[in-house]
């Protein structure tokens, strides 16, 4: 029978994860990080935690890494890349490599949680933030590769207890996509998307992992899947406000038209497929920033495992803030 108290973490070496192995080694569980040889490891080590450096390539080291687990965090997955395929490889083919080395334990792990994204149901307005019934309506090649993730996951859901995360952007120490917002704003400059506002649910590190756990040990999350985001929306004008109160800054606004985004992304994208390297912003990426909003609603979480915001806006901007000056990112 699996231990009491070990637990894997695949892509244990980024922000998020990183983040959960000291959360899940906190509540007294025995860790295990599933990494590639060539990972960055800089967060995870001289922490006490067992590395598997075997990627996610190989299902049978897979199937002796997770023996005697209880609970599996599948958070790896590929958020950029130059093409659809590679988004497919990333979170679709190793996510079935995940699922199928789980399968072949003789006793399997009590929970498996995989991360997806908010991607996956597309924008909306304001006025409206999606329920998880609303549907898959992915408009970029990230958000319709993880549709095909939880597709896949579900073919699972009769032999294996899988709960599926759809995290809205995050704020929290060691993230380093609200660090280029912040990093503007600390130079004197918001960059506003458009001549209307935009909305994003934020939320911060710990009330993802809370609601990671939450989600992990409840029975009735088994086979569904859940936004995980914040109960309050913001515009990106309030968070560019509370950023440059924290950083004692008075910044201007530059209001970029949509299509300057547009063809900042394309050149962006462009500049990427010819050193052969995929950029974090890119056409698809500008595609989603023009849109109105992104957000989804809290009410299936809160039913369910009880989830609850406990960290404000400032609040998680400030602790984030305090780190990056503390690391001298900030310049």
């Amino acid at each position: 029978m699996p231990t009491s108290n070990k637990i894997v973490i695949t892509g244990a070496n980024g922000f998020i994860g990183s983040h959960l192995a000291e959360y899940m080694a906190a509540k007294g569980f025995e860790v295990h990080c599933i990494v590639r040889s060539t990972s960055n490891l800089q967060w995870l080590e001289n922490k006490g935690f067992h590395f598997h450096k075997i990627g996610l390539e190989n299902v049978a080291d897979l199937t002796k890494a997770f023996e005697a687990s209880k609970y599996i965090f599948h958070l790896a997955g590929t958020v950029a890349a130059l093409k659809y395929e590679t988004y497919i490889h990333g979170n679709v083919t190793l996510t079935k490599n995940v699922l199928d080395a789980v399968a072949a334990l003789e006793f399997k792990p009590e929970k498996i949680l995989v991360t997806s994204s908010l991607a996956v149901s597309g924008p909306t307005s304001k006025e409206k933030p999606l329920k998880e019934s609303d549907g898959f309506n992915p408009k970029v090649s990230y958000g319709k590769a993880k549709v095909e993730q939880e597709k896949l996951c579900a073919e699972y859901f009769d032999k294996l207890n899988i709960t599926i995360a759809r995290p809205s952007p995050i704020t929290g120490t060691r993230e380093v996509e609200m660090f280029e917002f912040i990093q503007s704003i600390n130079k004197g400059i918001y960059p506003k998307v458009g001549f209307s506002e935009k909305y994003v649910n934020i939320i911060h590190i710990s009330d993802l992992l809370d609601s990671f756990y939450k989600m992990i040990i409840t029975e009735k999350t088994t086979s569904e899947a859940y936004f995980l985001c914040s109960e309050n929306i913001y515009s990106w004008s309030e968070i560019a406000k509370v950023c440059a109160q924290l950083l004692g800054k008075k910044p201007f606004t530059l209001a970029l038209p949509h299509f300057i985004i547009l063809i900042a992304g394309f050149f962006s994208g462009l500049y990427g497929k010819i050193i052969g390297k995929a950029q974090t912003f890119d056409y698809e990426k500008a595609k989603e920033g023009i849109e109105e909003a992104w957000l989804g609603s809290m009410e299936k979480a809160k039913a369910d495992f009880g989830f609850e915001q406990k960290v404000s806006l400032a609040e998680g901007l400030k602790v984030a803030i305090d780190w990056y000056k503390l690391k001298k990112w900030l310049k």
